[in-house]
């Protein structure tokens, strides 16, 4: 076989393995949604997503102009170290979230209307700018999320090509540069809001043995209350009985709690004194009106009454009734995601629903938070 045969035959192989081998594999971002408030201020933040399957160590998330590196995931909560370089927002639940490889990400920008053929990503996002362009037969078109899109976007809203989530009205053409002409986009957010409950516990205060009731000597009718309503920026609370003994212990009784709910109907919770210390009840109180110890009887010694206390502990009122404690499906506490918070249920009582977690750090500043199903 000649020379010139084989330079024919090794071109031939060329050109057949080449026709067979795939074209460049092309990385496309999955989309998600934001299920937690995120404050811009907290360098390390657990990240709650409707879906983290992709997501993995190293990978990073992208959200309203900020970059987070994924540093662990258990589930659908991700740890993440915030401003991967991008500045540090924040950031609402139901945002749109994307995801994939660190290398998908990048600090260039490309043109509206230049091709996209040759696009290894989809979408493009720039670091720099933050912005989110998609390829539109062939071209690049920019991404407005959520919102209202502008002259010189595309027809893809929250990452959905090439159906607008929500509802639109104007026109849009494409031709030469991706145009958006005067649109109105309607109910454009995720799916978040649906799915999930935010529930607002306000910034509670460190519990208060002697908030309703300073220490005051025991007596067989109603007690004069220092308090009756929690602050307006206070969950309900349950409500603790303090005893003091004075020289020899009187005969205790139970302590008659009357107040109100969340919904300020009237409840009645009977707490057993605990001699010598705290005892706790478990029902939420809003406010607490009146206070008797029927039961106490003085003791036959020294002759001198015992002494009472009334005030809050650290369970927190949930506001509603639920089925199953499966239904609170995240405790968010300052920046923080708790994982160890003890729920209590009921789905008729109100006030029998409560959550307890981080007591000891209640500082009246710190704002908790509870994302609930439906």
């Amino acid at each position: 076989m000649t020379c010139r045969w084989r330079r024919r035959l090794a071109v031939t192989a060329l050109v057949l393995i080449a026709s067979v081998l795939p074209l460049r594999a092309q990385t496309v971002l999955s989309t998600t949604v934001l299920q937690n408030d995120l404050d811009a201020n907290s360098p390390v933040s657990g990240v709650l997503l409707a879906n983290a399957g992709s997501a993995s160590a190293g990978s990073v998330i992208w959200m309203n102009g900020e970059a987070m590196l994924v540093t662990a995931k258990v589930n659908d909560l991700v740890t993440v170290r915030r401003a991967y370089g991008t500045p540090a927002r924040t950031h609402a639940l139901g945002s749109l979230v994307y995801l994939g490889p660190s290398s998908a990400f990048t600090a260039a920008t490309v043109a509206p209307g230049a091709s996209c053929a040759s696009a290894s990503v989809l979408p493009h996002i720039s670091l720099t700018s933050g912005a989110v362009s998609q390829c539109i037969d062939g071209k690049w078109a920019q991404v407005t999320q959520p919102g209202t899109p502008t002259t010189g976007t595309g027809p893809v809203v929250l990452g959905v090509s090439p159906a607008l989530s929500g509802t639109v009205t104007g026109t849009y053409t494409l031709g030469g540069t991706p145009t958006i002409s005067n649109p109105t986009i309607v109910g454009a957010h995720g799916a978040a809001e649906s799915f999930l409950v935010p529930n607002d516990l306000g910034t509670p205060d460190l519990a208060d043995d002697n908030f309703f009731l300073t220490s005051v000597a025991m007596q067989a009718t109603a007690y004069t209350l220092d308090e009756t309503d929690l602050a307006a920026d206070q969950p309900p609370r349950n409500v603790t009985v303090t005893h003091t003994a004075q020289g020899t212990a009187d005969t205790l009784g139970d302590a008659v709690i009357v107040g109100t709910d969340v919904n300020d109907d009237p409840i009645t919770e009977t707490i057993a004194i605990d001699s010598g210390t705290v005892a706790a009840g478990t029902k939420a109180f809003k406010t607490v009106t009146s206070v008797v110890t029927a039961d106490w009887v003085i003791d036959g010694v020294e002759a001198s009454e015992d002494l009472l206390e009334v005030g809050f502990g650290d369970l927190l009122g949930l506001g509603r009734p639920l089925a199953a404690a499966s239904q609170v499906f995240l405790v968010v506490y300052d920046t923080g995601v708790v994982v160890d918070a003890v729920i209590a249920v009921d789905d008729t009582l109100v006030e029998e629903n409560t959550v307890d977690f981080s007591g000891a750090t209640y500082d009246g500043a710190k704002v908790a938070k509870v994302l609930l199903i439906p």
